[in-house]
Formats: structure tokens, sequence, C-alpha cells
């Protein structure tokens, strides 16, 4: 029963929050922050960056590679948070060129996710064999779990498929309901009015019913097609 709780709260529930990180999209810009790869510093061989990662995340090099790239592959995210020198693929299948080949270092939007952290914002749990600590979750300056979405976050009995959305509309929301918390739905579709997907599609979704629905009820429908 612990172990289901914890898996429904770090990797269902909690992308539904404002960080919207899995712990290894969370430890791996932290791991870049902490060796100075932050977007004015020189790429670092993917590789490499991925065996840092190991120190939060014991799961092979491979499944960090692979998370580095999602994290980087601007059809899977509407602000990218790692900047990759080198191919991550294409969003009709290609493959990511292998990790040798490939340089990351933080985006601009990645940096801004987690370099509040050394500032003391957030509070921080030891890693794994307690050599040193991570922060429990990350004190981002935007909220990226609904500008980038959160796509097939499961665990036990739960799943969040949230869509993306413009930053600039999320933002126009944030203040909207920072100055006015109890501003009606009708009011947050008027500043952000729906997903809007980094590939770019048509969104057919009649009276706003389906941003409406999800806006309300967390479950909604609507159509798209190709622009």
């Amino acid at each position: 029963m612990a172990s289901t709780r914890f898996q429904r709260s770090r990797r269902a529930l909690s992308p539904a929050c404002i960080v919207a990180s899995k712990p290894v999209h969370a430890r791996i810009l932290w791991t870049a922050l902490t060796n100075n790869l932050t977007p004015s510093a020189k790429h670092k061989k993917t590789a490499s960056f991925a065996g840092l990662v190991l120190a939060y995340h014991p799961h092979g090099d491979a499944s960090v590679q692979e998370a580095v790239y999602t994290v980087a592959q601007p059809f899977r995210m509407r602000v990218p948070l790692v900047d990759v020198k080198g191919s991550v693929g294409l969003h009709f299948g290609d493959k990511p060129a292998a990790a040798r080949y490939t340089e990351s270092r933080l985006s601009d939007a990645g940096l801004a996710c987690v370099v509040e952290a050394k500032s003391g914002a957030c509070e921080f749990k030891p890693n794994y064999d307690e050599t040193t600590t991570e922060p429990v979750d990350l004190p981002v300056r935007f909220n990226n779990a609904v500008v980038n979405g959160t796509p097939n976050s499961m665990a036990v009995g739960f799943a969040v498929n949230t869509p993306s959305h413009n930053p600039d509309e999320v933002l126009a929301a944030n203040l909207l309901l920072l100055r006015r918390p109890d501003a009606t739905v009708d009011e947050v579709l008027s500043v952000m009015p729906g997903p809007d997907f980094p590939t770019g599609a048509h969104v057919y979704d009649k009276d706003q019913a389906g941003a409406r629905d999800y806006y309300t009820t967390g479950k909604g429908r609507s159509s798209c097609a190709p622009p």
C-alpha cells in the first residue's frame, strides 16, 4: 500500500501540480544546474551528462539518455527544457542520435525551472544512497505542468494526460488568478482558450466545451487536425 501511494503521488498525481516533472526529469535539470550546464555554458556530451544523473537516478544510463531527449524534443515539449546539439529525433518516428554523438545543456526554460533551488526556495532530501541531496520539488518560475502538459504519466490505478498550452496565455491566466482568485472559468477561457500543441494543430472545440470541461472537471474532449 505504501508503494502504491508513493507511485500515485510521484508518478501520476504530482504532474498535475505546477512542477509536472517526473523524478528523472527533475533530476536531469538539477544535475545540469549543479554541473554548471547553464544556457550560457558549453554543451556536454549527453552520454557523460547522463552518467552524472545516475548519482540521483540509479536506473541505467539508457533510460536517462532517453529522458534527456524527451525534454529536449520540440515536437513533444511546447517549451523544451534541455538544449541538445545534435539530432533528438523527429515526430514521425526517426530516433535520436546515439548519446555519444550529441551534447546537452539547460535551455532558458529549463534553467527557470531549477535555478532558485540553489537559493533555498525548496526543501531537499537525501539521494538514494544518502551521499548527496536533491530537491523534493523544483521551485519553477512558470507553470510547467500547463505549458508543457503531462503526457502519459501513469501510476497504479491512475493516469494523467494533460495537453500543452501557449506560454503567454498560461502566464496571463496565472496573473488573472493571482489578482482574482475567484475568477470564473469563462474568464480564464478568455485568456487561455485551450491547448496549444508543439507541432501546431487546428483545434475544433465548439463553444470551448472541451476546454471548459477539463478546466472544471479534469476531463474533456475536443478534436484537432494538422495545420
